[in-house]
């Protein structure tokens, strides 16, 4: 899947499908942020699991190409309910399959887009969604396995369904080469010590310790709150190694309160038409907005700079060619002349 942000990208991708000489589609793109709503059926009745939030993009920020998801968090807190959203996108399925005395039992996943217009639908699956699954499950108190066997007798009762008040962060080491070319056979190294409290889900790992896939493994880290739960996932990361290994420093810096400590986010608000910096100094965590014009206009993220002790600057290019910068030292955003050294 290609996700072009200006008209030369949209050509290229263009071009890029049509050599294939396989058929593709081009679709409407629509901006803002994601949201996934999984829920329980019994046929006729729904029941949410705790909101999530996937992370698509291979790097921090939100940049570079699509994956199949490269982290998670849970609760996600949106604008919208999760009773709002299964009245929309998952009881009017539930009641036509119903009707055409086909009813539909078992996880339906509505991967939405929350766009300046609304809630939108991007797609349907029939299954549990991966990684929001290993955010979204620890979360979950009630034995699953009599939640499903409720759902297959058509009892499914919501109130009979418990959830964790705490949050959940999921990241995923992916190989080298990963999302085009990923490069595998390299050994996974696990220095975790018995009683780890996170939890490690394996993907792409084969049974002699080998990484098999693009996406090798994910970690969940627990907590409190999605600050505690952060720090806990990647700790638990910090403990894993094999060559090449790809992971974003970032998951969760979209929700307020994430707590991220030396690390300088940076995306662009569909909403405001402005760029947004999530960063945290010392105790208190910021967002940063700097409006850039028109929304129609070309826009592009890079990242500025990452050296060893000094936590990551961002930077972004408006229409006209001004650069935003987030200085650490002055804990402001600076704008200057693209010509600047």
């Amino acid at each position: 899947v290609a996700v072009p942000a200006t008209d030369h990208e949209t050509v290229e991708a263009i071009n890029d499908a049509a050599a294939t000489g396989e058929t593709f589609v081009l679709e409407e793109r629509l901006r803002g942020p994601e949201c996934s709503l999984l829920a329980l059926c019994d046929g006729r009745t729904a029941v949410a699991l705790p909101l999530s939030q996937d992370h698509k993009r291979i790097g921090e920020g939100d940049t570079g190409p699509n994956t199949g998801g490269m982290g998670a968090y849970a609760p996600a807190p949106i604008p919208y309910s999760a009773a709002e959203l299964l009245a929309t996108f998952v009881q009017p399925i539930l009641d036509d399959l119903r009707a055409k005395g086909t009813p539909y039992v078992g996880v339906l996943y509505a991967g939405l887009m929350l766009t300046a217009d609304g809630p939108r639908l991007i797609e349907y699956n029939v299954r549990f969604g991966d990684p929001e699954t290993q955010a979204v499950l620890p979360l979950l108190e009630s034995d699953l396995a009599e939640v499903a066997m409720s759902c297959t007798r058509g009892e499914l009762d919501p109130g009979a369904i418990q959830v964790s008040d705490a949050a959940a962060v999921t990241v995923v080491a992916a190989s080298p080469g990963y999302p085009a070319a990923p490069v595998t056979g390299s050994p996974v190294t696990d220095r975790a010590e018995p009683g780890d409290t996170a939890l490690r889900f394996d993907a792409g790992v084969d049974a002699d310790g080998n990484t098999a896939g693009g996406r090798v493994l994910a970690v969940t880290g627990l907590g409190a709150d999605l600050a505690e739960a952060r720090s806990a996932a990647y700790a638990r990361m910090d403990l894993v190694d094999f060559d090449g290994m790809q992971v974003r420093r970032d998951i969760g810096w979209r929700a307020p309160g994430a707590g991220l400590g030396s690390y300088a986010a940076l995306a662009y608000d569909d909403f405001a038409d402005a760029i947004v910096f999530a960063a945290r100094r010392e105790d208190q965590v910021k967002i940063y907005r700097i409006p850039v014009g028109d929304p129609e206009s070309t826009k592009s993220v890079a990242v500025l700079q990452e050296r060893e002790g000094q936590s990551l600057k961002r930077l972004a290019t408006d229409q006209n060619g001004g650069i935003y910068l987030f200085d650490w030292e002055r804990n402001a955003i600076l704008k200057v002349d693209e010509r600047s050294e």
